[in-house]
């Protein structure tokens, strides 16, 4: 004979559970993969305000070019003579 019976509801609470554990975890890594694979900048104002981490230099000249930036500020401090500051303050 075939149990047609519905599951019991420790089984469905036991689901439900490990699928919004699964859920919580599954964002912040999809965030950090985000940033860690297709860079860290972001647009604040389309087209006129972007914010992003410390780029290299090669990194910050392809970005300067790409989006047609003309100032870069960077709200870190004066940290000369650094080798980043340098290259940065150089584009």
């Amino acid at each position: 004979m075939v149990n047609t019976a519905p599951p019991p509801v420790r089984s469905r609470r036991r689901w439900l559970i490990l699928f919004s554990a699964a859920v919580l975890l599954a964002w912040p890594a999809w965030e950090i993969g985000c940033v860690l694979f297709a860079g860290n900048l972001h647009e604040v104002i389309p087209g006129k305000l972007y914010r992003g981490a410390q780029p290299s230099g090669p990194a910050l000249e392809a970005i300067i070019h790409r989006y047609k930036i003309r100032t870069v500020l960077n709200v870190r401090g004066c940290c000369w003579p650094d080798k980043w500051y340098l290259d940065e303050a150089d584009c």
